[in-house]
């Protein structure tokens, strides 16, 4: 009877290590997945496209027609030139909004936000029929928890107080989408970094 128990008992001990072992050697590779830092982009192809192509429709006719008065003309050709503009966002050198890295998210000019400082978070994407409008980054951060605040123009970047709650949502948004990924490229690196920090500190836990 004894030597049963004590082979149960080998058996479990055995178990138990190899299960710890399997653990930590998952926990390890989430880690490794997270590694490094990306920078996000944003990069711009369909809009400027179609509004730089209504744009130079427009500063043609103003240009062309012989039925339009002089300040018609001047009117015209300078919505044409406008819409013309927005092809800078395809061909000008744009810097990047936000930074993944294995501490956390850095918005460009501002501070660091922790990964352990994030509860939940979501990519949107906006489209117009085929056209890709924007693509939002939202953040919900841990209950206490006060986001840096964001040193970008409020149509990049964004934090909303919930005053009954007390909790913090932060949206930083890329017109029209990250520069060299696709938005399932961007959602599979974000999870990478927050499931990578999570198994950090799993692993300092274990020790």
């Amino acid at each position: 009877m004894n030597d049963i128990a004590s082979s149960l008992e080998q058996e479990f001990t055995t178990h138990a290590q190899a299960d710890r072992d399997a653990y930590i050697a998952e926990l390890k590779r989430l880690e490794a997945a997270g590694r490094g830092s990306v920078e996000i982009t944003p990069h711009s192809v369909g809009l400027p496209v179609l509004f730089g192509g209504a744009g130079a429709a427009v500063l043609y006719g103003a240009l062309s027609s012989r039925h339009l008065t002089t300040m018609e003309v001047l009117l015209f050709s300078l919505l044409g030139l406008a819409l013309l503009s927005s092809l800078w966002m395809m061909f000008g050198p744009r810097k990047p909004c936000y930074t993944l890295c294995e501490e956390g998210i850095r918005v460009r000019g501002g501070d660091l936000t922790p990964w352990d400082s994030i509860s939940d978070w979501r990519v949107n994407e906006t489209r117009y029929s085929f056209l890709p409008i924007s693509v939002a980054l939202v953040l919900n951060y841990e209950a206490g928890f006060t986001p840096p605040p964001l040193k970008r123009p409020f149509s990049v970047g964004v934090t909303r107080h919930n005053r009954k709650t007390g909790e913090y949502v932060t949206d930083l948004t890329l017109y029209t989408g990250p520069k060299g990924m696709s938005v399932a490229q961007l959602t599979e690196r974000i999870n990478d970094c927050h499931m990578a920090a999570q198994a950090r500190a799993e692993l300092a836990r274990l020790g």
